[in-house]
């Protein structure tokens, strides 16, 4: 099919299933005949297994070849987002938070250190804050000058929550990603 409706649903209705078959997927491979899986409670799947709850962001696209993630990241930003929200409801000491997407991490970019739970993520960090304050003050700036639509409005929220955060639940926020 060649010609797509302006009212489809076809990329909403395969997001949907692909979460639904990635949680019986992920609840499959448990050894544990404990273990839970939830569909867009806290997170897109949560799995609660041996004590541990882990919050699986999931990012499906029907792109061919996804612009991979980088700092810039939309879909970086709303997964912040939506972690943060859920901050009050978690026990962070006893969570694992995944963004699970079919696009690669950029080669030149400094979360490829999230592949590895040994890395430091000071790095990481730092950079994290650094985009944050660079869309929030480009955004006041185009603000002061009256200009319309402010920019990256669909980051805004997601670095403006991340900014509004003690450095130290940054920190173990990443700790946990």
């Amino acid at each position: 099919m060649t010609n797509i409706n302006a009212h489809s649903a076809d990329a909403s209705a395969l997001g949907f299933l692909y979460q639904a078959q990635y949680a019986l997927l992920r609840l499959w491979n448990e050894t544990s005949f404990e273990a839970v899986v939830y569909l867009e409670t806290l997170d897109d799947v949560v799995l609660e297994v041996n004590g541990q709850t882990i919050l699986e962001q999931l990012k499906h696209s029907l792109s061919t070849k996804p612009d991979a993630i980088t700092l810039a990241s939309v879909n970086l930003w709303k997964t912040l987002k939506a972690w943060i929200d859920v901050l009050p409801d978690l026990d962070l000491s006893k969570t694992s938070l995944h963004l699970v997407t079919v696009a690669d991490i950029s080669q030149t970019s400094p979360l490829k250190v999230l592949l590895d739970e040994t890395e430091s993520r000071e790095e990481l960090l730092s950079a994290l804050q650094d985009e944050a304050q660079r869309v929030m003050q480009e955004r006041a700036d185009a603000e002061a000058k009256g200009i319309k639509p402010l920019p990256h409005a669909n980051r805004a929220t997601g670095c403006g929550a991340f900014l509004k955060l003690s450095g130290g639940l940054q920190t173990e926020i990443l700790s946990k990603v």
